[in-house]
């Protein structure tokens, strides 16, 4: 498909054409969550990490990534729990 888009520069002016593709956000999406090569690159469910706080000798919990951060694993508790009331 071709897009025209106006463009002006100064005193000159002048519509530009693209040649453009695109693809349904869906199919595109599945098709990366479908790949088994890129399993390894995902991670579905959240997590939380600790580390030994060497000075107090305690547990010390850490942030390292999206899916160790409290909303994430809020969100997945919310889904669950909206599943457990469908069925």
């Amino acid at each position: 498909m071709e897009i025209s888009v106006p463009y002006s520069h100064g005193v000159k002016s002048e519509d530009r054409v693209y040649t453009v593709s695109f693809r349904p956000a869906m199919a595109a999406i599945l098709d990366v969550i479908e790949d088994p090569d890129l399993h390894p690159s995902f991670t579905f469910y959240p997590e939380r990490h600790y580390v030994l706080n060497p000075q107090t000798k305690k547990l010390m919990r850490v942030w390292t990534d999206i899916h160790t951060g409290d909303d994430w694993w809020e969100l997945q508790v919310y889904f669950y729990v909206s599943m457990m009331e469908l069925s």
